[in-house]
């Protein structure tokens, strides 16, 4: 993994069935399959020959840490692209209302997350 800013590609995959499936039991299946390429690739494989101990992107683990990592890059990808398109409901052209809702939302959505990481340090 290179020290470039890190590309939204959970906000890519999850989008991608998205907009072909729709938010349903069939498109949260497709995702499946996403999720283990995605976990080879991202996080990749972890083994301890000492312990006899392997992980794959099939294992529990690293599975749900994908699944994760893809809902965290999508949830915060979309709330900023809220933000950076002013998207509202009820006007057209963007909207400051929405944008200072969005922000705030993220706000939230990245005070939540920490909150987690720091119950686990």
């Amino acid at each position: 993994m290179s020290d470039d800013k890190l590309q939204p590609n959970g906000l890519i995959i999850v989008d991608g069935v998205i907009s072909k499936s729709g938010l349903t039991v069939d498109g949260y299946l497709k995702l499946i399959p996403l999720i283990y390429d995605y976990g080879l690739s991202r996080i990749g494989r972890f083994s301890n020959s000492i312990c006899d101990l392997k992980y794959t992107e099939k294992s529990n683990e690293i599975f749900f840490w994908a699944l994760g990592l893809m809902s965290l890059e999508w949830a915060l990808g979309v709330l900023n692209l809220k933000i950076s398109e002013g998207l509202c409901e009820k006007h057209l052209e963007p909207c400051e209302d929405s944008i200072e809702f969005h922000k705030e939302m993220l706000k939230m959505c990245k005070k939540t997350i920490q909150e987690v990481l720091d119950s686990f340090l």
